[in-house]
């Protein structure tokens, strides 16, 4: 029977790894971005917050104030502090505004932690097997993808506080730390800091408290105390912090504290329960089959996981785990994006662990693993091509339905290799993949978005001067800036007696609306109104089904799209 993996901490990898193992994972990292490409140049996806993101970086640029986040109604937004704006800003000064310029820098820090995590396995095993699964178990967690795709602080908030976390794994475990550690462990905490507040700062708390309680680092205590990179992390940490203070200290006390903590702490049993229920699920269910994996491996090869023979770093990752696990215990409401800190450190176990059976077995059991997944994704995939097929050119649907038959034929080579590399890399691709695959299939479906065909329309009329407003549509008032390239933002209100009223006596050139009733009462008032359709985003599985029975999915699409009411003067037409 071969033996299980083994680490030479002086030699590297003795099971296999090395330099073959450094290009696989620059490979899945590669194909893991051009796989996400689709979502991250198109509003396919929006989620809540995203807005105040986008919207806040573009008043940046249209105004020049970078140290004060404002909303789209010009109102100070200082729950978080601006790094995430500022990477905003960043992008679409290189790729202009657009919306791969916004999502840009959210892949390259996607692919960043990718790189990180697998850099953080190799510290804690010098392995190269551990450092691909780590990657790999990461790169299709539904988590991770949502963030990658999802303007708001996350992605930045994880990628600094693993660059921290390599350093101070580094400082605390490693036989000789390298130069760069200090100012990775202080230097990532402080632009996480700057990303989104003060978790990163217990971080930097329990590493401190564990290099001087836990007896297996208490040695190597000292490399903690760099003073050249603590201070001026510090410094930079604090800038943007002493600068609100200074300058709105009301504001920044009920909007950041009140975010951080005082809005946000309900402490009663059954809600801490709730936490800590939402928190471990959303850190072990999108790991699930790969802790299927190391059940099933265990059990075949007679052996049980283990982790002692990584030392310390391994207690370190833990411990961080669990303190993730417990800081957003008395958190109400509890999302379960608050586990994301501590996704890349499980992984890196899970990994670890899963090294620790017998490789061959764990390359059968991983190989089974994909086969499962062709069998299953397979047939989706076909039927989702052959759903929206209705929709497509012909071409387009031969050239889908090759790929899907030459894919399902690369995944099942990968499945009958010798090699542990290729099964984990289909295993860590196919997911992502099958997101690439079905996108054609959404864009015809739920696409274009509101606020592209809101754009069109106003450079049709050439209004896209003229004064507009945006009565209860957010969302559509920010994506619609980016469309129409936009710094300054377009004036958004809520829909009250008092704003109608101050509307019909201002009678803006443009209203637009998503509400039927508001726009029939604007047309009363003398505005013409153009209803404007959409993708079908709202799609009720009955409607479908019976569009699908009947071949009427065209007509099924037009009839439930998406809708808002364009309202001009008659003067504009």
């Amino acid at each position: 029977m071969p033996d299980a993996i083994t680490t030479d901490r002086r030699n590297g990898p003795a099971g296999g790894g090395g330099a073959s193992n450094r290009w696989a994972v620059l490979a899945m990292v590669a194909a893991f971005v051009i796989c996400l490409l689709p979502y991250a140049s198109d509003f396919i996806i929006f989620q809540p917050d995203e807005d105040h993101y986008v919207q806040g970086a573009l008043i940046m640029m249209d105004t020049g104030d970078y140290l004060t986040p404002r909303t789209g109604d010009n109102s100070l937004r200082l729950l978080k502090p601006p790094l995430a704006y500022w990477l905003n800003v960043a992008g679409m000064e290189v790729f202009g505004i657009s919306v791969l310029g916004i999502r840009v820098f959210w892949l390259v820090m996607a692919a960043g932690i990718l790189l990180l995590t697998a850099r953080l396995a190799r510290l804690l095993t010098a392995n190269g097997d551990v450092a691909l699964l780590a990657a790999a178990m990461l790169a299709p967690n539904l988590l991770f993808i949502r963030l990658t795709l999802t303007v708001i602080p996350d992605a930045p908030l994880i990628f600094f506080m693993l660059l921290a976390m390599n350093g101070f794994v580094g400082l605390l475990s490693a036989p000789e730390p390298r130069r760069s550690d200090a100012w990775m462990a202080y230097g990532g905490t402080a632009l996480a800091i700057l990303t989104k507040g003060l978790l990163p700062l217990v971080m930097a708390v329990y590493f401190a408290a564990a290099a001087l309680l836990f007896p297996f680092v208490r040695a190597k205590a000292r490399r903690l105390v760099a003073p050249p990179a603590i201070v001026v992390s510090l410094a930079v940490a604090a800038s943007w912090f002493v600068y609100q203070i200074l300058s709105r200290p009301e504001a920044f006390y009920q909007q950041f504290v009140g975010d951080q903590v005082s809005e946000k702490v309900g402490v009663s049993a059954g809600s801490m329960l709730n936490s800590l229920a939402v928190s471990g699920a959303s850190l072990v269910l999108p790991l699930a089959a790969w802790l299927l994996v190391l059940a099933t491996a265990s059990w075949a090869s007679g052996r049980r996981p283990k982790l002692t023979a990584h030392g310390p770093a391994a207690a370190l990752l833990a411990g961080w785990i669990v303190v993730n696990l417990l800081v957003f215990v008395p958190a109400q409401p509890i999302y379960v994006r608050y586990i994301l800190p501590a996704l890349p450190a499980f992984a890196v176990l899970l990994a670890a662990a899963l090294t620790s059976l017998d490789r061959d077995v764990v390359r059968r059991h991983l190989q089974r693993l994909l086969i499962l997944g062709i069998v299953l994704a397979g047939p989706l995939l076909a039927a989702a091509l052959a759903i929206t097929a209705p929709l497509m050119d012909p071409f387009t649907v031969a050239a889908l339905a090759a790929a899907l038959a030459v894919a399902i034929v690369v995944l099942w080579l990968a499945a009958r290799s010798k090699s542990l590399v290729f099964p984990v890399l289909a295993n860590a691709l196919l997911p992502v993949g099958a997101l690439l695959f079905v996108s054609p299939s959404i864009t015809v479906l739920a696409m274009p978005d509101m606020a592209r065909v809101i754009s069109d329309e106003l450079q049709a009329r050439d209004l896209s001067d003229a004064g507009i407003v945006f009565l209860d549509a957010p969302r559509e008032a920010a994506k619609a800036q980016v469309y129409e390239k936009r710094t300054a933002p377009y004036q958004l209100v809520a829909a009250d007696e008092q704003t109608l009223a101050a509307l019909d006596a201002e009678r803006p050139p443009v209203i637009v609306t998503r509400d039927k009733a508001l726009a029939d009462r604007l047309t009363s008032l003398g505005y013409d109104n153009a209803e404007l359709k959409g993708g079908w985003r709202d799609i009720d599985t009955d409607v479908l089904i019976e569009a699908l029975r009947t071949g009427t999915l065209p007509q099924a699409r037009e009839a439930h799209a998406e809708r808002v009411y364009f309202l001009t003067r008659p003067s504009e037409n």
